[in-house]
């Protein structure tokens, strides 16, 4: 497993994901209040290079190009696991930014063109016909003006609004919004959970955050395999939308995967994860005053800095 235990893994992914979402809702706030565009691409760009700045083995992933998104229906492709020699979990993602002209938030129908396929089913058909299976998920961007910002979350403690910036729901779920299937909700946050419940929250409170029947109340053990775990997330968000939309059964598949099955290319990005050291810019920037000998004398912060007061009426 490495020098980190899947528990310690999970606990930095969690804390990078929660980073990079409170990113997402301050720039979904700060682009409303100035007014300029902020796009679905612009923010999964800024989300991935966010991501990339904290290598491990434990999350690797590759950005599609435009071509290929049209084939996969996603913008990008995670694996979760504990390093080379472990299981893995690949994970398709389609990222959607919540927009006040879309009945329900969120465009699960684009292109909205009858002539074309939809992305959703592209993303979930693609899913599943690769070799080996992957899961087939949603990114959901939200900020302050979101009608409905989600914020179930199995923590005593719940973490602040901007935490809960992006959310996940199974791309089940979303076909079944678009669909406007009977027993579904048009909300998509009542299908989905803030995207670092995948690895910090216990899998079998996931589903039951929504109150959904026959939740395990037994804890899993925090040493099993970080691959397992995602996988019982998302299983366990599956099964919410299997249970109101009446999806068969069939439809719920495991894809986690033993090392063998890996493709060489994520092997050999997991490989250079676990090898790459890269200095952090706050410690390049500690190390700096540190040889300088300016602490005391220069004191300034690399984080956001807080948001501009709303102009006064009057």
């Amino acid at each position: 497993m490495g020098q980190f235990s899947s528990y310690d893994l999970r606990r930095q992914l969690a804390g990078r994901f929660m980073t990079e979402a409170a990113r997402v809702y301050d720039d979904l706030r700060d682009s409303d209040r100035c007014g300029a565009g902020l796009k679905e691409e612009a923010i999964t760009s800024n989300f991935l290079i966010g991501l990339s700045r904290h290598a491990t083995p434990a999350l690797s992933f590759r950005a599609y190009s435009h071509t290929e998104e049209k084939l996969t229906g996603a913008d990008w492709e995670w694996w979760f696991g504990d390093g080379p020699g472990t299981p893995y979990v690949g994970v398709r993602v389609q990222a959607k930014r919540w927009r006040t002209t879309v009945a329900g938030g969120y465009d699960f129908r684009y292109p909205n063109d009858s002539s074309r396929p939809r992305q959703v089913d592209t993303l979930i058909s693609a899913a599943r016909a690769s070799t080996p299976p992957r899961a087939a998920l949603y990114c959901l961007y939200s900020g302050p003006r979101t009608k409905s910002l989600h914020s179930h979350c199995c923590q005593p403690v719940p973490p602040p609004e901007p935490a809960l910036g992006i959310s996940v729901i199974p791309a089940l779920a979303a076909r079944a919004i678009a669909d406007r299937r009977s027993g579904v909700s048009a909300d998509a946050n009542d299908y989905a959970v803030p995207l670092h419940c995948l690895v910090l929250c216990e899998p079998s409170w996931v589903g039951s955050m929504h109150s959904a029947p026959g939740a395990a109340t037994e804890p899993v053990p925090d040493d099993v395999p970080l691959s397992w775990w995602v996988n019982s997330a998302l299983t366990g968000l599956q099964n919410l939308i299997i249970q109101d939309a009446h999806v068969a059964a069939a439809d719920e598949t495991s894809v986690v995967m033993n090392w063998q099955q890996v493709p060489d290319g994520v092997q050999r990005l997991v490989r250079f994860e676990q090898d790459e050291v890269r200095a952090e810019p706050d410690d390049q920037l500690k190390t700096y005053l540190d040889d300088q000998r300016l602490q005391g004398l220069i004191t300034f912060s690399l984080r956001a800095s807080p948001a501009p007061e709303e102009p006064r009426q009057g």
